[in-house]
């Protein structure tokens, strides 16, 4: 059985509501749940001696360069809606509806991706496309995840004008 969710209230500023309001289609709880992870991560590496002290450290740390990979992998994704043929969008929006709830696994990697957005045709050249334009990053989860995120975010916001 899943953990039952909690609500708790926050208090924004009136200017950063009207620019959030801009976006209604992002889920902002889930970027407050991401902040405040990386905070109390913080925090508990602050407040913990010894050996907790540098494991707290070292998981922060992790939680900032996966958050980082992450960021960038969504921009990269919104850039490449772009270029992207229709098909690619499509098959991307159909296997990130057909995910486990727990999205993609940690081994997960850009070749994987390249054949479900290429379906029959030349998955290397998405591949090496997306390699030569972003590098190494393009292996790690964390990025693959953001890309799609951002990819199918940027799909779906212009699919109702197609």
């Amino acid at each position: 059985m899943a953990a039952q969710r909690r609500t708790r209230n926050i208090s924004i500023p009136p200017e950063l509501d009207k620019r959030m309001d801009r976006f209604p289609e992002e889920n902002w709880s889930a970027v407050a749940c991401r902040a405040f992870e990386t905070r109390l991560t913080t925090l508990e590496a602050m407040n913990t001696t010894g050996e907790g002290k540098n494991i707290a450290r070292l998981r922060a740390s992790k939680q900032a360069a996966t958050d980082q990979l992450f960021q960038q992998g969504q921009r990269a994704g919104i850039a490449y809606v772009e270029v992207a043929e229709w098909e690619e969008l499509e098959r991307l929006d159909r296997f990130w509806d057909e995910l486990p709830s727990y999205g993609l696994p940690d081994d997960y990697s850009i070749g994987q991706l390249a054949v479900v957005m290429d379906g029959d045709g030349d998955a290397r050249e998405t591949e090496d496309y997306l390699r030569e334009k972003y590098g190494s990053v393009v292996d790690r989860a964390s990025w693959i995840h953001g890309f799609c995120t951002g990819a199918i975010k940027k799909y779906n916001e212009l699919r109702s004008k197609i």
